[in-house]
């Protein structure tokens, strides 16, 4: 019986909303991949929560570098 934790980089892509190419980025720069370059669903998901949806918190926050600055921040 297959485990259905374990899933290909394409699944786990369609499940979290981004391509398998960007997948492949993720697994360069830390995302958990077996060996046979399957994907542990739950141990990818909580990676991808504390790095990827941090930093994307985060640069949604006012004054992060690289947000527009309003109107009357541009005058102050």
């Amino acid at each position: 019986m297959l485990n259905p934790r374990i899933i290909s980089k394409a699944e786990f892509g369609r499940r979290i909303g981004v391509t398998r190419p960007r997948v492949s980025q993720l697994a360069e720069e830390g995302l958990p991949v077996r060996k046979d370059g399957k994907i542990d669903f739950a141990k990818a998901k909580r990676w991808f929560d504390r790095h990827i949806d941090q930093h994307r918190r985060e640069a949604r926050k006012p004054g992060v570098s690289g947000d527009a600055l309003s109107t009357s921040e541009a005058r102050s």
